[in-house]
């Protein structure tokens, strides 16, 4: 290489390290947006940088283009990218290296030397030295190095991990072949850096004070960090994210705002200002990764053509374990506030007694359907989730569930007869039963004050105690699903997979979005704000409430209440 030749190399290197968004557009070929130019600018510009992005967006594409021109425009260079998931990292690597823009774009196939994908190693190495390294946020990830680290989705990495194992890799420094030469001891290289994108999350996430401590970095003018926040609009604008869609979504019966609000609008949620019950103690009990999942109907179907009877083991249930169907009644197809909320909770005794663990399995709405249709498929469910109590507000609206309950009744879609169910602690609802021999199933709960006051106890002091505990959120059990599949499943079985925990996360958010307020002086009542709802909770409730009165039972030796069931005819 002459003189010039060597003269021209350091000037154009000078001037895209400065421009890295032209030397994406000039030398690899990578067609850039408006957003995306100044993006990849700005992120060689801060030690730290921080990227909060809708979904749909196209952060992984973004973040895998980023290690890229690193690697090839500082010799020597180790990216490490870093995400809560073995599979989130890789996806980088495989699906937008491989299959994107190493097959598309000459210049960077005549970069990289390698890519690997493996059980023991993913990643790319660079003909210069340089390297993209994959790992999960783990401990068992400690001792690499880095000169750059992009953190992948940081909200589902806990911050103790991320300051003790992923952090300290940016000690490192870069070792270019011309530093062995001593009259160049005295050069500074750029300093490493560190990339954060996420979505928002909630405000009692640490991604949250770090957005924060970024803001007043950037009004202090250090130059050290920069945080900035793209929504869904920009990506509908840029053509890169459908508006029909975001459409769809928000026209969903079960459409969440908050979750809407986290994943598309860069917008972090937070409990309400006189929030009873807290966001820590619901996510300190999201522990389960075991939901029920109602079995389709033709496989009902199947076990009454064989056995003469539906036989549900896919949800083994333990000896003295009690489970129960809590229903929140609404049959208003065009309120949108309202919907018919069933949460399956299982009741596991203690090895101490006089209270049970509450695991909460699943909860099912059903928006704007007869009373009929609701009541047969709450009849389905019960035998399907081998319940043992329904427990319900038979007031206004559930009265007509009631009814339809109290009946002998024929489910089309399985051939199973049901049995007529009748009402066990209310002595008037004796005369609306339709048989004589009725099973007594259904708790009615009548949420007067006194009640709603003593559910909303009952349910925060459960959750503080460790009482309650939740389905994991959809990240952590889309990772364990991957994990135990042997074969590749559809969109829609993935869906239906996955449906108990987005529902889970449905109803945390909807809790503690309620705000307390004291009534007649001495009582507890949450309510809502704006067009929040409250069917979730009230659920959940209703069930926890219940738990309590058989709580009652296991520490009194003789009650002066006694729940009598009868055995299930089916």
């Amino acid at each position: 290489m002459n003189s010039k030749f060597r003269e021209k190399v350091k000037l154009w290197t000078s001037f895209y390290r400065e421009n890295p968004h032209r030397f994406a557009e000039d030398y690899l070929g990578v067609k850039l947006k408006l957003f995306q130019k100044i993006l990849v600018y700005l992120c060689f510009k801060y030690p730290f940088f921080t990227f909060l992005a809708s979904r749909g967006l196209g952060k992984s594409w973004l973040i895998a283009l980023i290690a890229i021109i690193k690697c090839i425009l500082y010799p020597g260079s180790i990216v490490v990218i870093a995400s809560g998931t073995k599979g989130q990292a890789e996806k980088i690597v495989i699906n937008k290296i491989k299959m994107d823009l190493w097959e598309k774009h000459p210049n960077i196939r005549k970069e990289i030397s390698d890519i690997s994908v493996s059980q023991r190693k993913t990643g790319c190495t660079f003909y210069n030295g340089s390297q993209i390294i994959t790992v999960t946020a783990n401990d068992n990830a400690r001792g690499e190095r880095a000169n750059l680290i992009i953190v992948d989705e940081h909200r589902l990495i806990k911050k103790d991990v991320y300051e003790k194992v992923i952090e300290p890799f940016a000690t490192y420094l870069r070792q270019p072949g011309f530093m062995s030469n001593p009259k160049y001891n005295d050069y500074e290289d750029v300093p490493n850096q560190i990339i954060f994108m996420s979505s928002a999350y909630y405000k009692s996430h640490w991604i949250f004070t770090d957005a924060e401590d970024c803001i007043k970095s950037m009004i202090e003018g250090d130059g050290t960090r920069f945080v900035t926040a793209i929504p869904y609009q920009l990506g509908i604008k840029e053509r890169i994210i459908n508006k029909q869609y975001i459409k769809n979504i928000m026209k969903k019966s079960d459409f969440d705002p908050a979750t809407f609000g986290m994943e598309y609008k860069c917008q972090f949620f937070g409990e309400a200002s006189g929030a009873f019950l807290k966001l820590i103690d619901f996510d300190k009990n999201r522990k389960l990764y075991k939901a029920y999942i109602p079995r389709p109907t033709y496989q009902i179907s199947e076990d009454i053509e064989k056995y003469g009877k539906p036989r549900p083991k896919h949800f083994p249930k333990q000896e003295d374990e009690k489970r129960l169907i809590s229903v929140d009644v609404s049959m208003v197809p065009g309120k949108k506030n309202d919907n018919t909320i069933m949460t399956f909770i299982r009741l596991l005794p203690t090895k101490n007694g006089g209270y049970y663990i509450k695991h909460i399995s699943n909860s099912i709405a059903m928006h704007g359907l007869h009373s009929d249709i609701q009541a047969m498929r709450i009849k389905r469910y019960f035998y399907d989730f081998e319940a043992d109590y329904i427990v319900m507000d038979t007031n206004g609206n559930g009265i007509s569930i009631f009814d339809s309950l109290a009946k002998v009744s024929y489910d089309d879609e399985t051939g199973q007869e049901y049995p007529a169910f009748g009402c066990f602690n209310k002595e008037e609802y004796e005369d609306r039963v339709l048989d004589d021999d009725p099973d007594n199933v259904i708790f009615s709960i009548t949420p007067n004050v006194d009640v709603n006051h003593n559910a909303a106890w009952k349910v925060k002091g459960d959750l503080e105690k460790g009482r309650i505990q939740l389905l994991v959120d959809i990240n952590a059990a889309l990772s364990q699903m991957y994990k135990n599949l042997d074969s590749v499943i559809s969109i829609d079985e993935e869906a239906e997979q996955l449906q108990p925990f987005v529902s889970t996360t449905m109803m945390i958010n909807e809790t503690i979005s309620l705000e307390k307020k004291v009534v007649q002086e001495r009582f507890t009542k949450l309510v809502e704000s704006g067009a929040a709802r409250k069917d979730r909770y009230s659920s959940l409730s209703y069930g926890i409430y219940f738990a309590s009165i058989l709580e009652e039972e296991l520490e009194e030796e003789d009650e002066d209440y006694t729940v009598v069931l009868r055995s299930s005819r089916i």
